[in-house]
């Protein structure tokens, strides 16, 4: 029932979203344009109910956030064993 379009690319919008943010210090607004034309096109196309759309986005947020939240803490355990390794060799 969600669209498959949907989830995949707000997983996608939301996760680079949070990430290019996170590495770069920049807001990539028109991620969420691209995603939302995607699914737009799968309503227009009849691929799609505007409801399937909608779970699918928000199924695809969740899915990005948790993405994102993963992301964060294995960047954070890299970070704390590089610093460690550098203490050590100090």
């Amino acid at each position: 029932m969600p669209s498959s379009h949907a989830t995949n690319h707000f997983a996608l919008a939301t996760f680079w979203f949070h990430a290019i943010k996170k590495l770069r210090g920049r807001k990539w607004y028109w991620l969420w344009f691209w995603a939302a034309l995607i699914s737009y096109a799968q309503v227009y196309v009849g691929k799609h109910y505007p409801f399937d759309v909608l779970a699918g986005t928000a199924l695809g947020i969740l899915i990005g956030l948790g993405t994102s939240k993963l992301f964060d803490y294995v960047m954070k355990r890299q970070n704390q064993a590089k610093a460690e390794k550098a203490t050590k060799n100090s």
